[in-house]
């Protein structure tokens, strides 16, 4: 019996549909969430998946897209846009099937059925080809013995480029998340490719300082002394620990925020709220509170009061004034000028008199024509239309906007609402506390990315995101995009749950980020771990910040060789290449090996679906944080024609197949006008006749 999985947060829609693909043979589970959804595809073997676009927290295409990462079964997307606006998504989707709602339940069995039919024996369709592997690396202080339960294998070989036709084999090694050099065949050899998860060792967890070298120094000297108030290590409210407060700390440190002032929202419970620090905190109401508040008790934050709101006996906020009778209580009352009328003594309000465009005494009927001759004005006054009093000035009280009560103002109870700020002569302090995390962007750095901390970005749901780090390099090859989350256990908790993972897995996506790395302190639980495995996240496990940083300096880095001994091509005036120009290859080694990766040429790949692959050119970089990868294709086409379509489909087809991301095709002479397009539609970055040459001259000549 196929088992289908629905997604959906109708239940109209889960019901219905439901009840056909039962009657139709089908075993059918729901899920009304992504997060739901997503843990149930890897428990169960269904066959289909129907996503809705209705789902509690994401939309269906964000759903899709993340099921698409890690699996190939078939997807039947529902919808509210038309058709042919959503199938223009399918590069970055990747469903099978679209539907248009409302869909009648029997034609969307009917499809589901037509979709299993298709079936996914076959190559994935190059909607799908944008995803990367990832890797295990075991923890320093681990064998491959201690993790496979096996006899302790030797290393393998370094491998160095090799300049003959022969291919050289390359295999995926689980435990160090590097392609590997193998002996003969790798068929016996194969492992799945699971995510890189690193648990830093208790050898390495102690502070170090960065110095311009990357070595692994103890401090020279002290910390700094804690000023009064603020708790040592081990006792009360330890800001370096909890990675939240820390980035609300940051964002004051470096003046993306100046001020924590609350903003005032009838709508909510509490009457107000700090929506900077709820997004930085990832809290809201009373938690956000107590925060700022245990801050100002450690003399971290100070407080000053921004304004003043009332609440009623019930502890409610959502009061609005209302104009009450002073004499019966009630509130219909009409306000206007008070007139006089000289002849006849009349008095009332101005409305009594209106008559058309003139005034009318409503007593004598007489037109009133001049003001201090005829009548008078005795100022605004209210006129209660059930027991007729005239007042100067009404009774203010206050109701409920959502019980309707009616509160006196002696009734109510005034609450203050503060601002925050940091405290001035804490700065130095802070800043020593919070080093961890210049250290870690310092060595993304010297890795060659441009880094910003608390990038904010708007997401492709329009959502404004906040992510620790965001880390980006373009060096005319290589393009990487990489999240940094900083995640810890909530308070009383020894481990990292499964939903600060799926927070920042969701933010990551909408940002569009490539690469996602969670730092965990002190570790994910099991669930999260296997989730983290799933969406492709490189997690890092360490007892805090400074262990972690300890880790990454005590790596080894690779040489870096001169470009001008290694490029190629004359570049500096070392001298030109015998015979004036040198072959793409040797240009692409020298360059590659410059930016520090290992390099191979005509390496054979085995991939995912178990099809040998070679390329021209594999290369890749451990940068302590991932392990980025190269293929290249030099791609020759036959005298005078261009690379077709179809050779570009053919090395797109094999680096998605190795799970290589970074895809480089040097089309000699040229490449045609379509298959430059559906290059770029595949995210393949094509040279052409010299402009390999000048991309290599121009990043030289601007470093």
């Amino acid at each position: 019996m196929n088992q289908i999985l629905i997604m959906s947060n109708d239940p109209i829609l889960k019901e219905k549909n439901t009840e056909v693909l039962t009657a139709g043979g089908f075993r059918v589970f729901t899920a009304s969430d992504a997060l739901d959804g997503l843990l149930k595809v890897d428990k169960n073997g269904f066959d289909a998946i129907i996503i809705d676009d209705e789902l509690t927290d994401m939309d269906g295409f964000g759903a899709c897209q993340k099921i698409r990462q890690y699996s190939d079964i078939p997807i039947v997307l529902l919808g509210a846009e038309p058709e042919e606006k959503v199938w223009a998504k399918i590069d970055d989707l990747g469903f099978d099937m679209y539907l248009k709602k409302p869909v009648s339940p029997r034609e969307l069995m009917a499809r589901v059925k037509a979709a299993l039919r298709r079936g996914h024996s076959k190559e994935k369709p190059k909607a799908f080809q944008d995803t990367e592997p990832v890797y295990t690396e075991p923890a320093p202080d681990e064998t491959r013995a201690t993790r496979r339960g096996k006899q302790p294998e030797s290393q393998p070989t370094p491998v160095v480029p090799l300049q003959d036709t022969a291919p050289l084999r390359m295999q995926k090694d689980m435990d160090t998340g590097r392609f590997q050099q193998t002996p003969g065949s790798v068929d016996s050899q194969r492992t799945p490719v699971v995510p890189r998860q690193v648990t830093i060792p208790a050898s390495a967890q102690k502070p170090v300082e960065v110095t311009p070298t990357p070595q692994v120094q103890r401090p020279t000297s002290a910390p700094p002394t804690p000023p009064t108030g603020i708790s040592q290590p081990g006792t009360g409210f330890e800001l370096w620990k909890d990675a939240r407060v820390a980035k609300l700390i940051d964002a004051l440190l470096i003046g993306r925020i100046t001020e924590i002032n609350p903003v005032i929202d009838i709508s909510l419970a509490a009457g107000y709220a700090y929506p900077e620090a709820d997004r930085l905190l990832e809290t809201a109401g009373d938690e956000t509170r107590h925060i700022l508040d245990a801050l100002v008790t450690n003399n971290i934050l100070s407080k000053k009061l921004f304004e003043k709101l009332y609440v009623d006996s019930d502890g409610s906020f959502q009061l609005v004034p209302v104009e009450r009778c002073p004499n019966c209580d009630l509130g219909n009352l009409t306000r206007g000028q008070l007139v006089e009328h000289f002849v006849c003594g009349n008095v009332g309000l101005d409305s009594d008199y209106k008559s058309g465009h003139a005034y009318v005494c409503p007593k004598c009927h007489r037109e009133l024509k001049l003001v201090g001759t005829d009548y008078r004005s005795l100022g605004m006054r209210y006129r209660c239309s059930d027991c007729h009093e005239v007042f100067a000035t009404p009774a203010t009280k206050w109701r409920n906007s959502k019980t309707g009560k009616i509160w006196t103002a002696q009734q109510l109870q005034e609450v203050d609402l503060f601002s925050y700020s940091l405290v001035t002569d804490k700065r130095d302090w802070l800043e020593f506390q919070l080093q961890p995390k210049a250290q870690l962007i310092e060595f993304l750095k010297r890795q060659g990315y441009q880094v910003e901390e608390l990038a904010q970005i708007h997401g492709k749901s329009g959502a404004l995101h906040t992510i620790d780090i965001l880390a980006t390099m373009n060096d005319g090859i290589v393009k990487l995009n990489l999240g940094v989350g900083i995640l810890t256990a909530t308070h009383g908790e020894s481990e990292v749950g499964l939903d600060e993972l799926f927070k920042f897995d969701t933010r990551a996506y909408d940002m569009g980020l490539e690469h996602k790395v969670a730092i965990a302190m002190p570790r994910l639980s099991l669930e999260a771990q296997k989730f983290a495995e799933r969406q492709r996240i490189t997690v890092f496990q360490a007892r805090d910040l400074g262990s972690f940083m300890t880790y990454l300096y005590s790596k080894p880095r690779p040489p870096v060789v001169p470009l001008t001994a290694a490029g190629g091509r004359y570049l500096e005036g070392t001298g030109p290449v015998p015979g004036g120009i040198a072959s793409p290859e040797s240009q692409l080694v020298g360059f590659l090996k410059h930016r520090g990766y290992e390099v191979y040429q005509n390496a054979e790949i085995v991939g995912r679906s178990g099809t040998e692959h070679i390329f021209d050119i594999f290369a890749q970089r451990d940068d302590g944080i991932i392990i980025p990868t190269v293929a290249v294709a030099i791609t020759r086409a036959e005298k005078g024609r261009a690379v077709t379509i179809d050779q570009v489909l053919q090395f797109d087809t094999k680096a998605y197949d190795a799970g290589i991301r970074n895809k480089v095709l040097v089309a000699m002479p040229a490449i045609s006008p379509d298959a430059k397009q559906f290059a770029t539609q595949q995210r393949v970055q094509v040279f052409e006749g010299n402009e390999l040459d000048t991309m290599i001259r121009t990043w030289a000549s601007q470093r």
